[in-house]
């Protein structure tokens, strides 16, 4: 007896697909940047070793899918994906315990995955940030920020 494979189908419609992904997140990381503004972030002064991440809320809507706002809102509480506004003046330097390699470093622009517990929760100027404890939080750095929840 011989095991019949059926021929792959393409789909005929997908629920909630993007056409260009990477455009999408350009343009949240544009309205981030814009919305906190140049002289609100420059007024920040971020200490050693920590980091400032504005905490990524999934869109409204995405494809044909409406997101409900309290699942949203669950985001703002329980996301551990943001991107990062600002990094301390000695973020990444070189310890006796650790030396930083280039390619481990997240720079100013980077979608992140974080450890929640690691940092607290903060408005700047209507953005939901996060200000993290120390570099070590960053766990990873993502294509994009909605491949984690």
């Amino acid at each position: 007896m011989s095991l019949i494979i059926p021929a792959r189908r393409e789909p005929t419609h997908t629920i909630g697909v993007v056409e260009n992904k990477e455009a999408e997140f350009d343009k949240i990381k544009a309205e981030v940047f814009d919305k906190i503004g140049t002289e609100a972030l420059n007024g920040v002064h971020v200490l050693m070793d920590r980091v400032l991440l504005a905490i990524f809320i999934r869109p409204e809507k995405r494809g044909s899918i409406i997101m409900p706002d309290k699942v949203r809102d669950e985001d703002i509480y329980q996301g551990n994906s943001g991107l990062v506004l600002k990094l301390g003046n000695r973020a990444y330097e070189d310890t006796d315990e650790v030396q930083w390699r280039p390619d481990d470093r997240a720079r100013v622009g980077d979608w992140v995955l974080f450890h929640r517990s690691q940092g607290f929760r903060m408005m700047l100027m209507g953005v939901e940030c996060i200000m993290m404890e120390h570099v070590a939080s960053i766990k990873a750095v993502l294509q994009y920020p909605d491949v984690v929840y």
